[in-house]
């Protein structure tokens, strides 16, 4: 629709008065809600054919990753099975194929492997912290 044209209301199955959190989004996305091209995504690189350590090339997808939060691009957090990145789209897939250019390009990976789980929203801004943090509050209750 155009910008002359009202917003449509959200549909009333949509807004339940026990959940006003949900209420209150779902009016921000019949307001026109944009994305801004923010993403979280939980990343594991595994090169195949390397041994049964990984931990040289694991450092080195990590190097790009700081480099990348370094330069203000993005967000990481290494945790024990990968590493969860935020920032926007381009910079966070810059970063992703960067880590796969470095093992094949510099150390002569022959194959990689990579899980990727990602995540965007236009309801909120939240950061990796808040999250965590959200379910902390959780469990002292």
């Amino acid at each position: 629709f155009s910008s002359s044209q009202s917003s449509p209301s959200p549909p009333t199955y949509l807004i339940q008065p026990e959940r006003p959190m949900l209420r209150g989004a779902v009016r921000r996305l019949a307001a026109g809600g944009k994305w801004d091209g923010q993403v979280m995504i939980d990343l594991c690189v595994v090169p195949v054919g390397c041994g049964v350590s990984v931990r040289k090339e694991v450092t080195e997808v990590e190097k790009v990753l700081r480099r990348y939060e370094a330069e203000g691009k993005i967000v990481c957090r290494l945790h024990a099975y990968g590493t969860n990145v935020s920032g926007k789209w381009d910079d966070v897939m810059g970063a992703v194929r960067e880590a796969h250019e470095v093992l094949h390009n510099d150390l002569g990976v022959v194959r990689i492997t990579s899980s990727l789980r990602m995540g965007t929203r236009i309801d909120k801004t939240q950061t990796m912290d808040e999250k965590v943090a959200a379910v902390e509050e959780g469990l002292k209750r």
